[in-house]
């Protein structure tokens, strides 16, 4: 009896040391990103501190430095892509969108019982890296706009396309951007550029976009672009043939560039919408809806080009969706022919 209990006591005590080890480890790579920000954070001052006397100078750039590698870099467009950002905004929005510090380092960070400050001060780090999560004394709260309920007429787009070095992220990297914006149912600006995707160009892919490793030689990189591209996004809408593709091609380039984050704006997909639409159609590739709606397509398979065309027929579809009695992002999303026949009714 003696020797069973001693036995269990073993086992209880291992149990739970167990427990306490894994617990432990889980925190410490939930702070990995912080330490090694803090790090970096650290030799960048020390270095700005050794370039000489002018002290504001020097302050403004560690200001500026902390700003990049602290989670924001200037993007309210950029969010984290995080599991304990997630795990956070999954909590508030499971808890009417507010929670003590103490509550989200209990549920997300699984360290139970701890003291309101270190609470704190390790949320304080999380909320640094979100836009979507702010600190208000004691509690952590939603700042995200509603997307869904946006007006779909009075809303931004951002009509893009990219071309790539082939069909699978990663490996694959972006070769080509053109985006319009579209406002209030008008083209309203563009943006286009080559980008050096730091890697050969299939030759496929050349037969396909006339993209050659000469033409993108002399292009800038990615990350020389994404301040601008990021900017000419802003907080509209993005709009893409087969956005799934786009966005994530994209969001691969900027985890590159702002590692750990992707971008946070909406998007629709005209593949989708022209499928709703316009069902009668033989196929729904570009070049298809393009001819349907009258738009010309030239140069076929080049961004810029292709971007214009899905532009227009954006706005095609923005007026079928009006007609239909649809009035905002999510009414887009989740339209169907079977809904608007009940409308209808």
């Amino acid at each position: 009896m003696q020797h069973g209990s001693v036995f269990d006591w073993f086992c209880f005590f291992g149990l739970s040391v167990f427990i306490f080890v894994n617990l432990w480890i889980k925190f410490l790579l939930s702070l990995y990103r912080v330490i090694r920000v803090n790090c970096r954070w650290l030799n960048a001052l020390r270095e700005l501190s050794n370039r000489g006397p002018d002290y504001e100078e020097s302050r403004v750039a560690v200001l500026r430095f902390e700003a990049k590698i602290l989670g924001m870099y200037g993007f309210s467009n950029l969010i984290s892509d995080s599991v304990l950002v997630s795990d956070t905004i999954q909590l508030l929005r499971t808890c009417g969108g507010r929670a003590t510090a103490v509550d989200v380092v209990d549920t997300v960070m699984k360290i139970r019982g701890p003291q309101p400050q270190l609470a704190k001060l390790l949320v304080l780090d999380l909320v640094k890296t979100d836009p979507r999560i702010v600190m208000k004394d004691e509690f952590v709260e939603l700042s995200i706009s509603n997307h869904e309920a946006r007006g779909l007429f009075d809303s931004d787009y951002v009509v893009f396309d990219l071309e790539t070095t082939g069909a699978k992220c990663p490996p694959c990297r972006v070769t080509e951007i053109g985006a319009y914006r579209v406002e209030r149912g008008k083209i309203a600006g563009k943006f286009h550029t080559l980008v050096n995707p730091e890697t050969p160009i299939p030759a496929f892919i050349t037969d396909l976009t006339g993209i050659s490793d000469s033409m993108v030689k002399d292009a800038p990189k990615f990350r020389e672009i994404s301040a601008e591209f990021l900017n000419f996004i802003g907080d509209a809408v993005l709009v893409a043939h087969n956005a799934p593709f786009d966005v994530r091609f994209l969001n691969n380039e900027i985890s590159m560039v702002y590692e750990g984050y992707k971008v946070g704006n909406p998007n629709l997909c005209t593949v989708q919408l022209s499928r709703k639409l316009v069902p009668q159609i033989e196929n729904h590739k570009l070049n298809t809806v393009a001819e349907h709606f009258s738009v010309s397509l030239e140069n076929h398979h080049r961004a810029s080009d292709d971007a214009h065309a899905t532009a227009k027929i954006f706005v095609n579809l923005l007026e079928d969706l009006h007609r239909r009695g649809v009035t905002d992002i999510a009414g887009a999303r989740t339209f169907t022919a079977k809904t608007a026949k009940k409308q209808a009714e």
